[in-house]
């Protein structure tokens, strides 16, 4: 009497795919203090707000990375580049019965190495046949990489207003520091003011006597 072998058998694919989207912020600072001087100001003040230095660069590049967004500080071409990357799985798995005719145990010519062998060889075709239909096609990875790019485009847009702050407030710190260092460098400072009004203006008095 014949029998029915049953042979299971699964497959799964997994890739990640990966895509950005970057935007460039020129900074522009009026000469107050010698060119160098005040890039080491601005140095410090990126340090402060947690920047780090990309090692080989001389302390010309800084760095902060914020999750998925990442900031570079170029102080040779005066630039803050923002970088956003998303990343996704895709991922496809199935499982599968496939199934063969065979000799059962005690009838003539039931071999058990033999009937396990033929499964075997059955499990590995149907699994080859499986993980052909379940690789990833160009078209499965385009439309994952628009959909990411979308969303980086999307959370550079959401930040944009809090960068230029940021940027803002970097820019008048580099000017306070460097109004300091200049204002020393003609006297004794006898008091420093800072103050910033209701709308935001910020306001530095140095006093001095030569």
């Amino acid at each position: 009497m014949s029998q029915v072998y049953l042979v299971e058998c699964g497959a799964s694919v997994c890739e990640t795919k990966r895509a950005k989207d970057s935007v460039t912020t020129k900074l522009i600072l009026t000469k107050i203090v010698e060119e160098e001087t005040q890039k080491e100001i601005l140095a410090d003040i990126l340090k402060k707000r947690g920047f780090e230095e990309v090692e080989g660069s001389e302390g010309e590049v800084l760095v902060r990375k914020e999750g998925e967004m990442i900031q570079i500080a170029d102080l040779d071409e005066m630039t803050v580049t923002t970088t956003v990357e998303k990343e996704e799985k895709i991922k496809k798995s199935k499982k599968i019965e496939a199934r063969r005719g065979g000799l059962s145990p005690g009838e003539r010519g039931y071999d058990k190495e033999t009937e396990d062998r033929l499964n075997e060889e059955l499990r590995q075709r149907e699994q080859e046949k499986l993980e052909k239909t379940l690789a990833i096609t160009e078209e499965e990875r385009a439309k994952v990489e628009a959909k990411l790019i979308k969303e980086a485009v999307a959370k550079l847009a959401e930040t944009e207003e809090a960068r230029k702050e940021e940027l803002n407030d970097i820019v008048k710190d580099v000017y306070a520091e460097s109004l300091k260092k200049k204002a020393a460098a003609m006297g004794n400072i006898t008091s420093i003011k800072e103050n910033k009004d209701d709308q935001g203006n910020y306001e530095l008095r140095i006093k001095l006597t030569s």
